[in-house]
């Protein structure tokens, strides 16, 4: 399974090679600007209690085709409570109704153990029952994640300032590991309430957008599922790594000025569940509960203010 991944990978990297050398052949007699510079800083407060404060750089390379055609660069850093992470990413947009993406970021983290917040840590077996085990910035998750923005726009078709309904579809594959760590090691990462584990997923997200002139931006309801796509580890009685995971989201933006965008987002999230007394017990040795294996339960609520110039 794992060849197949590199093989993935290779893939991957072989069509940005070939997309970028598509883009710098493209000529037009009309003039275009050739790059657009944006900064954006975003400040993101959860409940349950976690704070985000993030800093990008988006570099827009425009076609000499079109204004409406051109390749992405972005550069991001985040300071969460408990963690640090970085990230770089590219998008080329030369499609009508799919863009084509991918990121690659790199983090670490630290522990708060009395608070109960645990930014990178370690789930260790002793004698089957669970124990954490801060890390502390010894070691780092690093991840890529690849695929396609699928967008269809009815202002496209109805001109007009209330026609800006989008549907949407993103559909990728994430690769996501801690190094230095074994394939079988269980970790944590950024609070998260289950164990994770090296290996590749697939994702998908839905959503439905409205844009309106208003003070209110923006409606948007979205549905992200994932599926682990590496086995489960050999002798473990927990199927729980066979489930499809999902998280449903609505959001309101709020524009008070054009640079300033406002964001207001509930979210719900799925959750295992396990037989009783099953929170201390390691991993591989927790039993589903074979009447009910799921159920989707509040996960947060966000509140986010972001720069834009």
């Amino acid at each position: 399974m794992f060849k197949g991944y590199k093989k993935a990978v290779c893939l991957i990297f072989l069509f940005l090679v070939c997309a970028a050398i598509f883009c710098e052949e493209e000529k037009s007699e009309k003039p275009f600007p050739d790059a657009e510079f944006n900064t954006e800083i975003s400040l993101e407060i959860n409940y349950p209690w976690n704070v985000f404060l993030s800093a990008s750089e988006y570099i827009k390379l425009n076609s000499r085709i079109s204004d409406k055609k051109y390749t992405e660069l972005s550069i991001k850093g985040i300071l969460a409570l408990t963690s640090l992470e970085a990230s770089f990413g590219m998008k080329f947009v030369y499609l009508n109704f799919a863009d084509f993406f991918t990121e690659f970021s790199a983090g670490s983290g630290w522990c708060f153990e009395k608070a109960f917040l645990y930014g990178l840590a370690g789930s260790g077996n002793l004698r089957g029952r669970k124990k954490i085990v801060p890390y502390n910035f010894s070691k780092a998750v690093f991840s890529l994640n690849s695929g396609f923005d699928f967008h269809f726009n009815l202002a496209e078709v109805l001109t007009g300032d209330w026609f800006n309904l989008v549907f949407r579809t993103v559909q990728g594959i994430k690769y996501r590991a801690l190094i230095p760590a074994e394939e079988t090691d269980f970790w944590f990462w950024q609070n998260g309430f289950t164990e994770s584990r090296n290996g590749a997923l697939y994702s998908a997200s839905y959503s439905v957008e409205y844009s309106m002139p208003l003070y209110i931006n923006k409606l948007a309801l979205k549905l992200i599922t994932e599926k682990k796509l590496y086995a489960p580890i050999s002798g473990t009685v927990n199927e729980a790594e066979k489930l499809w995971d999902f998280e449903l989201s609505f959001s309101l933006f709020f524009k008070p000025a054009d640079f300033v965008t406002i964001k207001l987002e509930p979210s719900w999230a799925s959750t295992v569940l396990y037989e009783s007394d099953s929170e201390k017990v390691y991993f591989i040795y927790k039993r589903l509960n074979k009447n009910k294996m799921q159920a989707l339960n509040f996960k947060n609520i966000s509140a986010a203010v972001s720069f834009s110039f």
